[in-house]
């Protein structure tokens, strides 16, 4: 990554991004990054990502592409992964796959 991109290339990976608060921020980020919307409900992610996409288009944004995925598949293919959902000491299993 050169010093003039900065993050603009990078992917941004929301786990846990389906609430009010992921969409906030993926709308805000697209616009400068390509963003996934991470859950454990893959379709419900991209029920999400796609209304972030179509409020967008209606506020007349330019944003980059933002898509919806399971959580293990936003760690795989993002550079940057922000945790917004609660992790449990409990559930090993879900924090094992950010580690």
């Amino acid at each position: 990554m050169s010093k003039e991109s900065g993050l603009k290339d990078e992917t941004i990976g929301l786990i846990g991004g389906t609430g009010h608060l992921g969409k906030g921020l993926a709308l805000r980020w697209a616009k400068r990054h390509k963003v996934i919307i991470g859950s454990r409900d893959e379709e419900k992610a991209k029920r999400i990502a796609q209304e972030v996409v179509e409020k967008a288009a209606s506020e007349r944004l330019s944003i980059n592409a933002i898509e919806g995925k399971t959580n293990d598949k936003v760690v795989e293919f993002s550079d940057v992964v922000v945790l917004l959902s609660l992790i449990h000491i409990s559930e090993p299993t879900r924090l094992g796959m950010i580690s």
